[in-house]
């Protein structure tokens, strides 16, 4: 993710249901000005967010569809393309991310279950054993994971801002105290 941001590579993320919401979240989290230094921004995007552009595709093209008409519009090579789904299944996530893949961007999959062909499509995973149907176990683990990815940009970020402002003294703090 770092190397992304320094790269000035757009991060997209999305999933469906309990994954949707995990992907708006870690967009969201990821999306924070924790410093007010524009060199620790994230260019990102929830590809759940857009309600009228996914009801419209839907209703227009399919479901299959939502996150592929968005990455056709937005995406480039050498970005980042985050999935998140349960089963590893869902054939608008497939779908989505192999055109990722084969565009060049960087693909990377949160699975659960068996992990499914988004294991095999996403050039790398993270695999969370559960079990078929065990949706509420995933959705929380996945949720740890997030915060545990973010909190450590956070934390290695704040450490080199530091560094950067040692010969001050000036000690970095985030924007907001209420962060976390």
């Amino acid at each position: 993710l770092r190397s992304a941001r320094e790269r000035e590579s757009t991060v997209f993320i999305f999933g469906n249901g309990g994954s949707a919401a995990a992907a708006s979240h870690f967009a969201t989290d990821l999306a924070k000005d924790r410093f007010g230094d524009k060199r620790y921004l994230f260019k990102v995007m929830s590809l759940v967010d857009n309600t009228p552009l996914i009801t419209a595709t839907a209703n227009d093209y399919g479901y299959e569809e939502i996150f592929l008409r968005q990455l056709k519009l937005y995406l480039k090579p050498d970005d980042l393309v985050i999935a998140i789904s349960s089963s590893g299944n869902s054939e608008n996530v497939i779908r989505a991310t192999s055109f990722a893949r084969e565009s060049g961007a960087k693909t990377w999959g949160i699975v659960g279950f068996s992990g499914g062909k988004l294991a095999e499509t996403a050039e790398q995973s993270v695999y969370i054993p559960t079990s078929v149907g065990q949706y509420g176990f995933m959705e929380d683990v996945t949720s740890i994971l997030i915060h545990m990815v973010t909190v450590h940009i956070y934390e290695q970020d704040r450490k080199i801002l530091s560094a950067e402002n040692s010969r001050t003294e000036e000690t970095i703090q985030p924007c907001s105290e209420k962060q976390y």
